[in-house]
């Protein structure tokens, strides 16, 4: 089962349930954006390092995203956060070093494609503390609401890497891909005031042979009844072992995008 028939059938299983528990309190969000982001990272094994940027021709590019989230009233049932990221990419390099990538040797001209799927499902649940109106300078202001999350992120990595010789008298023709489920603590904090919503959260985990840090932080802004503009940066890695590359991956910066509730 590849990651886009994944996502649809956990879509379908959401949409399913907030049928079944209609009766109760759930509010859905749905969201879509775009990420602008910056790439590091870098191939290892005992031949040496191959560096993304420096030698391997990639920079910035551009994501995009979808997620749903389920909120409910439930005791002692988790909020339900379901969200993908898929980034494609090629590149062309014409190298200054031997580079050995899955076992084959490149030292000229290499074309190369990058695919990159993040699968995210949150569960989590909420503690809310609400917030007092005070007096300040003759004017009466309220402090806002502030909520804590604690919870697990499950999250599957596929991330697959072709490379291929461009020179007519050689041949070479290399994958590395990686296929992760990792489990992560998740920890978020929101401050609500108003039309505003302010957002962190973190999660982070280390295995013997995967690890993994997604961190979020941004400002949702509901400009219109049900609709709300969402600003943030993003930060993402994974560092893991295949066969004799240990591949390390990281993407950060400024995602946009739109968020419907109802």
């Amino acid at each position: 089962m590849n990651i886009k028939t994944l996502f649809l059938t956990m879509l379908f299983i959401l949409a399913s349930s907030s049928e079944i528990f209609a009766e109760k309190t759930i509010k859905t969000k749905i969201e879509a954006g775009l990420f602008s982001a910056n790439m590091k990272g870098d191939i290892s094994n005992l031949k040496g390092k191959s560096d993304f940027n420096d030698d391997l021709g990639y920079s910035d590019f551009y994501a995009s995203y979808f997620s749903v989230e389920l909120e409910h009233n439930y005791d002692y049932i988790p909020n339900v956060y379901l969200g993908l990221f898929n980034m494609k990419q090629g590149e062309d390099a014409i190298l200054t070093k031997e580079v050995e990538i899955a076992e084959s040797l490149y030292s000229a001209d290499i074309t190369s494609k990058m695919d990159y799927y993040v699968l995210n499902l949150l569960l989590y649940s909420d503690l809310m503390l609400k917030g007092n109106t005070i007096s300040a300078f003759g004017k009466r202001f309220y402090t806002g609401d502030v909520e804590f999350d604690i919870g697990v992120d499950v999250k599957y990595i596929n991330w697959q890497y072709q490379v291929i010789n461009k020179e007519p008298l050689k041949s070479g023709n290399s994958w590395i891909r990686v296929n992760e489920f990792i489990p992560l603590p998740y920890l978020g904090i929101k401050y609500y005031r108003y039309k505003l919503m302010v957002y962190a959260n973190v999660s982070a985990l280390s295995f013997q042979d995967a690890k993994s840090i997604s961190a979020e932080a941004g400002i949702d802004y509901r400009f219109v009844d049900g609709l709300f503009l969402s600003v943030g940066y993003m930060y993402e890695n994974f560092d893991v072992i295949e066969d004799d590359d240990t591949v390390y991956f990281q993407t950060d910066g400024i995602k946009l995008g739109f968020k419907y509730a109802f």
